[in-house]
Order: C-alpha cells, then sequence, then structure tokens
C-alpha cells in the first residue's frame, strides 16, 4: 500500500479557437493545497479510514525548464492502528524535454527514510538512468517522455479533442530501471464559469479557462492486459492547474478537494 500511494504528476497549462494558430501549452507556476479524505474501501486492506493533504509547487517556465515539489501526507487507520505516510517528491525537467533530475523520500511512521535519488537523460532513442540512492546503479530503459511533456501533450490532446493518449513515462516516483504506461481519457470540454468552480479556483481567475475531465491510469509497461496500479481522475485546466481529484487505488478509493491555489509568478527567460 505504501509504494502505491503516490502523487502522479498531474497536467498543468488558455485555448485559442480551432481555426487558429495556438500557441504551445504552457505549465502555470503555481502552489494548490488539496485535502484528502476516504471515499470508499473495499474492506479487503482492513482500511477503516484515511485522511490526508497533497501540497503541489510547479515553478520555472518552457525556457529555462520546470521544477515539481509534491508533499502528500497520508493517515491510514486499518484498525489494528494507525500509520502515517509522508511522501515527498522534486523534480527538474529541462525546457526541452531531455533531461531530468528526481527525488524521492518515503517516510512512515518511526520507519528509517526511504529514498530514490537520481537523473535520467532521453538519448539515441532511449532513456538512461544513473541513481545515487539508495545504491548507484545505471539503467538503459526505452524511450518515453518525463512529466513536464506529459503535461504538456495532455494539453495538447485536450485541445485537439483527441479523447485519448498513450505514452511510455518516467517520472522518478517508482523503480528507476521501469517505465510506466500512462493512459489518459479526456473527456469534452467542461461547462460552466464561475458558478460551477470551488472558491480557490474563482479567486484565481480560473472561470473563463478552459478545462476538461480527466482519467490517467498508470499500468507495469510491457504487461499485456492487467489492471492498472492506480488511476487518478481530475479536472484539468487550460493552464494546467487540477481540481478535484479522485486517486483510485484499487482496494480504496480517496476524494482530494482543492482548498487553496496561488498563482505564482512565471520567471523571466534566461536564455
Amino acid at each position: 500500500m505504501r509504494d502505491r500511494l503516490r502523487f502522479a504528476l498531474l497536467g498543468l497549462a488558455a485555448v485559442l479557437p480551432a481555426a487558429a494558430v495556438a500557441a504551445p501549452p504552457v505549465l502555470a507556476p503555481h502552489r494548490a493545497v488539496y485535502d484528502l479524505s476516504l471515499s470508499k474501501s473495499t474492506g479487503a486492506n482492513g482500511l477503516e479510514s484515511a485522511s490526508g493533504r497533497i501540497v503541489l509547487e510547479i515553478t520555472g517556465s518552457a525556457c529555462d525548464g520546470y521544477a515539481q515539489n509534491i508533499r502528500q501526507v497520508v493517515d491510514l487507520d486499518t484498525g489494528a492502528g494507525r500509520v502515517r505516510l509522508d511522501h515527498r517528491a522534486t523534480t527538474y525537467e529541462t525546457g526541452e524535454g531531455d533531461r531530468l533530475r528526481f527525488r524521492k523520500d518515503v517516510r512512515k511512521s518511526d520507519q528509517p527514510d526511504e529514498v530514490l535519488d537520481g537523473s535520467a537523460e532521453r538519448r539515441a532513442g532511449a532513456i538512461l538512468v544513473e541513481t545515487t540512492a539508495p545504491k548507484k546503479e545505471k539503467h538503459r530503459l526505452a524511450d518515453g517522455i518525463f512529466p513536464a511533456r506529459h503535461q504538456i501533450m495532455m494539453i495538447e490532446a485536450a485541445r485537439a479533442g483527441t479523447g485519448r493518449l498513450e505514452a511510455k513515462l518516467f517520472d522518478g516516483a517508482d523503480e528507476p530501471d521501469k517505465l510506466s504506461d500512462a493512459i489518459a481519457v479526456i473527456g469534452p470540454p467542461a461547462k460552466g464559469g464561475a458558478e460551477a468552480l470551488d472558491e480557490p479556483s474563482r479567486a484565481a481567475g480560473l472561470a473563463d479557462v478552459p478545462r476538461w475531465p480527466v482519467s490517467l491510469s498508470f499500468f507495469e509497461a510491457g504487461g499485456g492486459d492487467q489492471q492498472p496500479t492506480h488511476t487518478i481522475s481530475f479536472e484539468m485546466f487550460d493552464n494546467g492547474i487540477a481540481r478535484r481529484l479522485t486517486l483510485d487505488y484499487g482496494d480504496f478509493v480517496m476524494k482530494g478537494e482543492l482548498k487553496a491555489l496561488e498563482m505564482l509568478k512565471a520567471p523571466a527567460c534566461s536564455k
């Protein structure tokens, strides 16, 4: 259960009419806070209650690259006792989407930290991964994409009305020697203006920004027919901010309500 409690990186980034030449998606720097609550549990894992919070921060630009910081804290009650899971993850991806720096730190109650630290580079039709923790390793994986580029591709697919996007994804959130098959199903644009939004979204001026419902499922790459390891559903604004989260881990589901949203200033391009 601990390994599945990760916050997959969500898509971030004003859409023009289809007949116009649209500017490429730009990921909007922001800080968002989501309160988590248990929506459903099958009882198979003995889970009686769960609650928590996600704090997500995106900074940077398409020119200099994007940094993402996530902290997800979840308190679980299985009836036999309470457990606190504290996941902290940071990534930096170049604007070209060819290099990724990643670090994951997982803490479970009073147990020692589990740390994954390393970097990855897309080169010559492959992803080359090098880790420094928990030990020094090198891996050569099939070609794929990194998180920021995946976020941009979801926005592009939503704008185009494609409805479905399949990608090989490496985000440094799981095992460093594996890719994930990420399948996004994107619905038609959501209806309703300010009256349909939560207060943080309205206060951030998102009432006129197009948004789409997205269901993003993760599978073990090359696993054939299988159930997803987990699925994240959310409403994605064209500026990339996400609301109305649903985190489905199979035997339990958590809802995430957007409680606070701060738009951050995008830095000037240094190149």
